[in-house]
């Protein structure tokens, strides 16, 4: 198992706003902070000292604990026939069902070049989703932007383990005046199989003109 750790210095001054106050604010903190690292684990991670991401090559040459990432596949468009053979794909050669998939990117290109793919206005005036497949766009910040990762989410193994608490240390920052307050937790990831996720470049998908 592999640890991921948050840890918050806080100026003993804020304890003057009260004790309700900082517990809600370093609880915040770091559980926001575990959030985006087990994101970035899940999405992109390296294997080395962390989760295998979606965007790893499992059959590829592994370097001191580092998976490499796969080759990104161009497509051009969201249409019919690049969504079908994307979703071909992840059969496996046609040796399991695929009833829906995941499409993360990033936001940025959520935004500027899906969007406009995916929602057609309506004579009228409804905007309505006319992608001919159940997929479920996720946005995430640690996709690259001009690329995406397609895949099953039920193919990913995330296993997790904590023992929800903080800790802190006064003697850490004790020059600083400051205490340490620190949330752990223990965790592994990786795809099932090679063929489950696919990384894809989307620099060409462009935006449909008006």
């Amino acid at each position: 198992a592999k640890k991921l750790s948050a840890y918050l210095p806080v100026a003993k001054a804020h304890l003057d706003l009260g004790p309700t106050y900082l517990d809600m604010f370093v609880r915040r903190f770091l559980l926001e902070s575990l959030s985006i690292g087990l994101e970035n684990a899940i999405v992109t991670g390296d294997g080395n000292d962390k989760p295998i991401g979606m965007d790893r090559d499992l059959d590829g040459n592994v370097v001191q604990g580092v998976y490499p990432q796969k080759t990104a596949q161009a497509i051009e468009d969201l249409d019919l026939i690049t969504l079908g053979g994307l979703m071909a794909s992840l059969t496996n050669n046609g040796k399991r069902k695929v009833p829906s998939a995941l499409f993360i990117v990033n936001p940025y290109d959520y935004y500027s070049k899906i969007l406009p793919k995916i929602y057609y206005r309506t004579d009228d005036g409804r905007w309505v989703n006319n992608l001919p497949f159940p997929i479920e766009f996720v946005q995430s910040c640690e996709v690259a932007r001009n690329h995406a990762v397609m895949g099953i989410a039920k193919k990913y193994f995330l296993g997790l383990g904590s023992q929800n608490k903080i800790d802190k240390s006064e003697e850490y920052h004790f020059l600083e005046d400051e205490t340490v307050y620190l949330a752990k937790l223990y965790g592994t990831g990786m795809p099932l199989d090679n063929t489950s996720f696919i990384y894809l470049d989307i620099t060409q998908v462009a935006v449909p003109e008006v």
